[in-house]
């Protein structure tokens, strides 16, 4: 998810270099069809939704259910940056829902149908383990993902998928200035 652009992007580069069949997921579809054709190898696919959306989502949830990934990279994010009390309750809803109950539901799909030597990431960040005044919404839901994927890993393991909580410290790409800093 997350996958047209900055480190989303990159990932998906990096899986298609391996041999990889990628899917992306953004919420562009002129930049993710830019994308999907820069991707060495064919047969690579995006598709565009809304993951702040919980509809959208839920289309996703569904997709990946239905297609047995052998890897998902819950990457897609975004921040506001501002006092928790200087939003209006969409905004909050939308930061929770992008950064933590989406890849929580996507995640859960995904388990419920990976095979053996599947691997799950979920791009967390060091936002999650530092507090950061003005960001609040970000730190707390990337530290919810964090230990969501901590437990994830130990009851996974038995079935030898593997968790793993990919942080990031702060990275060049759009992030900061789409959050407004």
């Amino acid at each position: 998810t997350g996958g047209s652009a900055g480190l989303g992007y990159h990932v998906a580069r990096h899986l298609a270099d391996r041999h990889y069949q990628v899917t992306i997921v953004g919420r562009d579809p002129e930049k993710l069809a830019a994308s999907v054709k820069n991707l060495p190898g064919s047969q690579h696919r995006s598709i565009a939704l809304d993951l702040s959306n919980r509809g959208q989502t839920q289309e996703l949830v569904l997709v990946v259910e239905r297609q047995g990934f052998d890897v998902l990279v819950n990457n897609a994010g975004a921040s506001s940056f501002g006092a928790l009390t200087d939003f209006d309750e969409d905004t909050v809803e939308r930061n929770l829902r992008l950064n933590f109950i989406t890849p929580t539901l996507l995640s859960w799909a995904f388990l419920r149908t990976a095979k053996r030597d599947s691997v799950l990431v979920n791009v967390t960040s060091i936002a999650g383990t530092l507090p950061m005044p003005g960001n609040a919404l970000y730190c707390a839901a990337k530290a919810g993902l964090q230990m969501l994927s901590e437990c994830l890993w130990h009851e996974m393991k038995r079935d030898h998928i593997r968790v793993i909580d990919f942080r990031p410290v702060s990275l060049r790409t759009g992030f900061h200035r789409a959050a407004g800093s």
